[in-house]
């Protein structure tokens, strides 16, 4: 939650130390794993810090940042910096008879209509909102609930603030809805994964925020991404989308779900994804790309 700059700064000087390869690139072939709710946010800028590749949840690339408090010091791109930095999946563990039966369904011939004929929300919601916090989820918690809260759609389930839900309520909800909202919260969300792991077509709404592996996974095949400025729309906009398009977003989530799971034993990919994230940034560095599409002369 707090600073880590103290701790990495310690990390990287025992590692200068103790190996001598540090030096070598000024640590630009060398990453540090910063799994907190904002991830980089708060890693202070110093030269043992300033060329780190950072693995973090929450890729939030914004200049400028003065609505999360003084720890944010970089004002380049504040959390993460795009061509250097790999945002991966956070961890979860899952329900394996429940994703085996739903990817199994998916990929079968008529599977992904039997799903969908199941599933009679159109979207739903159920979280934290903290009103009196406007920078939690970038103000998109709270302008859902100003939406929501003043409105009554049959066919949407909103359970904003601590409305009580069990965890087989919030299954069932998952499996029976066609789109499921994925905003963020303090920091990194998990919805996103909840979504793919019970076919449901994520619904992303994280103005700036870099999402897991987008660099290699194409998430308008599989995701729908809505901007905090049309979520006023947001109910026409996902009435809007046919079922073809719908069956399509599902049958992708069949190739990609795997990419956000750890567990290899279930098939999982994400520490695949992660590697191969970071074989892409040294690929850069060998090219003398240190950004994508730069080069440094």
């Amino acid at each position: 939650m707090g600073d880590p700059s103290a701790a990495v700064i310690r990390a990287v000087d025992w590692v200068n130390h103790t190996y001598p390869f540090f030096n070598r690139s000024q640590g630009k072939d060398h990453f540090v794993v910063l799994t907190s709710d904002r991830g980089a946010c708060y890693l202070k800028p110093a030269p043992q810090t300033q060329n780190l590749i950072r693995l973090v949840h929450f890729g939030l690339e914004r200049p400028n940042i003065t609505d999360m408090g003084p720890l944010v010091e970089n004002m380049e791109y504040g959390c993460f910096k795009g061509g250097r930095d790999v945002v991966m999946a956070p961890y979860f563990r899952p329900h394996p008879d429940i994703i085996q039966e739903v990817h199994t369904q998916l990929v079968k011939p008529g599977g992904a209509e039997a799903l969908l004929a199941k599933k009679n929300v159109l979207f739903f919601f159920s979280g934290d909102i903290r009103h009196h916090e406007p920078e939690f989820s970038g103000g998109v918690r709270q302008a859902l609930s100003a939406l929501l809260s003043n409105h009554t759609f049959p066919d949407v389930v909103y359970k904003g603030g601590f409305q009580p839900m069990s965890p087989g309520e919030y299954e069932d909800l998952l499996r029976r809805t066609k789109f499921c909202l994925a905003p963020y919260g303090h920091g990194w969300g998990i919805r996103l994964t909840h979504a793919l792991m019970h076919a449901c077509v994520p619904v992303i709404i994280q103005d700036r925020v870099r999402q897991p592996y987008e660099d290699m996974l194409h998430y308008p095949d599989f995701s729908v991404r809505v901007s905090k400025f049309d979520l006023p729309r947001l109910v026409d906009t996902l009435r809007a989308i046919p079922d073809s398009d719908i069956l399509q977003l599902m049958r992708e989530n069949a190739r990609v779900y795997r990419a956000f799971l750890w567990q290899p034993e279930i098939g999982g990919l994400a520490y695949n994804y992660t590697v191969a994230s970071l074989k892409r940034r040294l690929s850069h560095l060998r090219g003398e790309l240190y950004e994508a599409g730069t080069r440094h002369l």
